[in-house]
């Protein structure tokens, strides 16, 4: 299956400056290294850069593409103007900035294609959006069974629903056989004073 994630999209982090917060994430493996996303502006970007990152340094996956699949409630599609802090003015959604800022990362390869699939979420009434993401999923598998590739969900951030949602996905995709390779979620580390990616495949039970 051709490497996909599934996230739901995040607001925008805009300061009464007008400028959108900015931080650098970080992840240790298993043997204690550290992998650095620096300066990551948009909520959502830390584990897809993560994911570019492990993609393009694995030799065994040859079909570089990312499938982006994004819950998207009403919120996250609200245009507003804001600048980052080295001056770049922006009129645009968190879900237009988010394709902008994964499309410009210094994870990301020359020439490397990256999809993405919004999906619209009404936080009240999810069923649709949970339907339509297991469908989109199903596709991509079917359509690249033989490809090696990664599954990840992003579980970080969103309201109670947005989570009950994701986990629903991650739950009835199992009976497909289709099986997150890895869960993330993002939290804040006064210790490290930035962002660190967790894996919370414990918490699922994968």
């Amino acid at each position: 299956m051709q490497n996909t994630i599934v996230l739901s999209a995040s607001t925008l982090r805009i300061g009464r400056d007008g400028i959108v917060t900015s931080d650098d994430a970080f992840y240790k493996d298993d043997e204690g290294k550290e992998i650095v996303i620096s300066q990551y502006y948009s909520q959502l970007e830390p584990v897809i850069r993560y994911m570019l990152s492990v993609i393009n340094t694995r030799n065994d996956i040859t079909d570089k593409t990312l499938n982006i699949v994004m819950l998207c409630t009403e919120e996250v599609k609200n245009v507003a103007s804001f600048k980052e802090k080295n001056g770049n003015d922006y009129c645009m959604n968190a879900v237009e900035y988010l394709k902008h800022r994964i499309n410009v990362c210094e994870e990301k390869e020359t020439g490397q294609t990256i999809d993405f699939e919004t999906i619209d979420l009404d936080k009240r009434k999810p069923y649709k959006a949970i339907r339509e993401t297991i469908e989109k999923i199903r596709s991509i598998k079917a359509e690249t069974n033989d490809v090696k590739g990664l599954f990840w969900v992003d579980v970080h951030g969103g309201l109670r629903q947005i989570a009950m949602a994701l986990e629903a996905i991650i739950s009835l995709l199992e009976i497909d056989e289709i099986i997150p390779d890895d869960i993330f979620s993002v939290e804040y580390s006064r210790e490290e004073n930035k962002s660190e990616i967790t894996n919370e495949n414990e918490l699922f039970k994968i």
